[in-house]
């Protein structure tokens, strides 16, 4: 492994002093590939060429135009390749293939691919790893030294209560209030920030608790966008699965009220109960992603049925 750690890990490192080779840049958000790849084409690339291929747009024939014919003339063009993920058979088989020792190849990508399982013994992995959920005020904290803002206590503790905890969103924040040249308060917090943050543990202890009524109620009343919904049915799924988990409480050293209060709510599932809620969550998350316009009508429709 090259480098796997968080995105602020990342940047404190030294020069990653990349050669001649191919490397796999895995990230959880384009919004992170487009920062770690400027930090790259700044340290590691500056003033060299860069050529940038999509996976999805290659043909073995460009390929081969690119990669084999340019090279009789002496060409030491690093390369960029996006959605590796959509490589063709053929294309993939021409990276098995083909050494490219004197090249240099970076695939970007936010999903796993083919490509890094049959290069595996040829490819540097370079991760950067997506934060918890519950590492909320870690990830802010990374942003602020990141982006080198300050906030105080009393403002730190505003955004982290208002803002959703994923990356993107607090990144978009600060970032927003690193070109204010006034002192940075509430007040001014409040013109960056849209107050619909989604509130995971809560939505977890009323579904735990089968008050559906207020759960749809509680999806409903806010303007989620289809990005936030994703991340709650992830932790959703992850929260029932280990309800499901009879063992769950002796893997704990010491458990904490959230452990505690799962425990409890487990007790009022069935096996059969806690199968059907799952597959129902998978079922929302797979439609949140695609932005299924019916969804949140469903929600609305399973409010009705609960009047």
């Amino acid at each position: 492994m090259f480098f796997s750690g968080a995105m602020w890990d990342f940047y404190k490192r030294n020069d990653l002093n990349l050669s001649m080779g191919m490397y796999y840049l895995k990230t959880f958000c384009p919004l992170v590939s487009t920062l770690v790849l400027e930090d790259i084409l700044q340290k590691e690339l500056s003033g060299k060429k860069v050529i940038k291929l999509w996976g999805d747009q290659l043909t073995l024939t460009k390929l081969e135009e690119e990669f084999l014919n340019f090279s009789l003339f002496g060409n030491e063009e690093n390369y960029l390749i996006f959605k590796p993920e959509s490589l063709k058979p053929d294309c993939l088989r021409f990276f098995e293939e083909n050494s490219l020792a004197d090249k240099m190849i970076i695939f970007v990508s936010e999903k796993e691919a083919e490509l890094k399982k049959k290069l595996k013994k040829r490819i540097e992995l370079l991760t950067i790893i997506e934060p918890k959920f519950w590492e909320g005020r870690e990830t802010l904290e990374g942003i602020c030294r990141l982006l080198q803002v300050k906030l105080n206590a009393d403002v730190f503790d505003y955004v982290f209560k208002n803002v959703e905890t994923d990356f993107s969103s607090l990144y978009q924040v600060v970032n927003s209030l690193r070109g204010i040249n006034e002192k940075i308060t509430i007040t001014v917090v409040k013109e960056f920030i849209n107050n619909e943050r989604v509130d995971n543990f809560e939505l977890a202890s009323l579904l735990s608790r089968k008050d559906y009524y207020r759960f749809f109620d509680y999806l409903l009343a806010k303007n989620f966008s289809f990005e936030q919904l994703v991340q709650l049915f992830r932790f959703l799924q992850s929260h029932f699965l280990k309800m499901s988990n009879p063992d769950y409480s002796s893997q704990k050293a010491r458990l904490s009220k959230y452990d505690k209060d799962l425990i409890q709510a487990a007790t009022k599932w069935k096996p059969r109960e806690l199968d059907q809620v799952l597959k129902r969550l998978d079922d929302w998350e797979v439609r949140s992603k695609s932005k299924d316009q019916s969804l949140k009508e469903d929600f609305m429709l399973n409010l009705l049925r609960l009047s």
